[in-house]
């Protein structure tokens, strides 16, 4: 569902004290188990922050922001930077079978 719910590519926002990732949701599909092609979007997400908080990210204009102090940064070399963080998604495909998932978005700067 993460992979699938969000247009790519996404983008960094730097304006002075607001930093953020920016994705934006787009349709997707599903085939269930039985053969019938369902299709819908990501209805709500919620980060796990750096602090171990759960917040809700809202949905605005099919967008979302996360703020970069939520993500859990490592930088791997000179020129490398990671950072991390926990989604958990609704969406309106397969509401019944899969009410909540979890991923990880990585970010490799």
């Amino acid at each position: 569902m993460a992979d699938q719910g969000f247009e790519k590519p996404a983008y960094l926002h730097l304006k002075g004290d607001k930093n953020y990732l920016e994705l934006a949701v787009r349709e997707m599909k599903a085939m269930t188990k039985g053969g019938a092609m369902l299709s819908g979007h990501i209805q709500t997400v919620k980060c796990r922050s750096s602090k171990d908080v759960l917040t809700d990210l809202p949905i605005q204009d099919k967008k979302i922001q996360i703020p970069f102090e939520d993500f859990e940064f490592e930088q791997l070399s000179e020129t490398e930077i990671t950072g991390q963080i926990q989604l958990f998604m609704t969406s309106s495909v397969g509401e019944k079978r899969m009410p909540e998932s979890m991923a990880t978005l990585i970010l490799k700067i």
